[in-house]
């Protein structure tokens, strides 16, 4: 039997497809709904913002500002269009057209991606989250390949929690 923390990571298959998403903030059959219809997930991307120092004649950069870029979530679209409906009920939340508005209608998101071996080996939260876009992918009709809803989500910042492993 192999040893699997022993193989060499250059020749493992990387598997994109083993995480598990959970929305909090939203009501929970909505939210385990959008977790399970969740198909892609981007990493969030952290920019530093540099701000310029001058003094006497030199100058210099300061980091200043940690910046989060926006990010994608691929929800497959069901029969019923309930994804679709939790999507917009979250943004009528965020407009103030459902009541009661809690929190100015952000939530979060906990993200627990995993290895082949099924063990734990990054895992985030994105918190302040709120709805910056949604598009559908083009209706199919010849066929029963499923329709996507793309949702872009914006957020404050990012909550890491590191995993041991062989790195640290």
């Amino acid at each position: 039997m192999t040893d699997v923390k022993n193989i060499n990571r250059s020749l493992e298959s990387k598997k994109i497809d083993n995480f598990y998403v959970s929305f909090f903030g939203i009501p929970e059959n909505e939210a385990n709904m959008l977790g399970r219809q969740t198909s892609a997930f981007e990493r969030p991307s952290p920019t530093f913002v540099p701000a310029e120092i001058r003094h006497k004649g030199v100058k210099q950069n300061a980091i200043t500002v940690l910046e989060y870029s926006d990010i994608s979530v691929i929800f497959k679209d069901d029969d019923y269009s309930l994804v679709m409906k939790a999507l917009y009920t979250q943004i009528y939340r965020q407009v103030g057209k459902l009541e009661p508005v809690v929190n100015d209608a952000k939530f979060g998101i906990g993200v627990k991606c995993f290895n082949a071996a099924g063990e734990v080996i990054e895992e985030f939260t994105l918190l302040n989250c709120y709805i910056v876009n949604i598009t559908h992918s083009e209706q199919i009709y010849a066929d029963s390949t499923g329709n996507e809803i793309t949702a872009t989500i914006g957020f404050d910042t990012v909550d890491y929690k590191f995993v041991e492993g062989p790195f640290l």
